[in-house]
């Protein structure tokens, strides 16, 4: 789930540069190596970007004893999305 909303994020396929390598990943994951992604956000993420991350962090949480469950995920990020007001929506009450 992490590795999915990193994709999101950063728009890049590959978590590790250009390393396509399945075994070479596979071990940089087990060695507990993450993607690099703060300083592809620059010095003040907007505020979604605040969460994608943070709800990255929750993914990329390496012991599996103590990362959070996807749906615990899935609650911290409809909870905190739910506040941001998208910037393009224009709402309209038919009543």
């Amino acid at each position: 789930m992490g590795n999915i909303l990193y994709q999101l994020l950063s728009l890049n396929y590959y978590l590790f540069g250009d390393d396509t390598d399945d075994e070479a990943v596979q071990k940089l994951v087990i060695d507990g190596k993450r993607p690099q992604y703060r300083e592809e956000l620059g010095p003040k993420p907007d505020e979604i970007d605040q969460v994608f991350v943070e709800a990255m962090d929750m993914c990329y949480t390496h012991d599996p004893k103590e990362r959070p469950s996807a749906r615990k995920v899935a609650d911290f990020l409809l909870a905190s999305l739910s506040g941001i007001p998208y910037p393009h929506q224009n709402v309209t009450n038919n009543e």
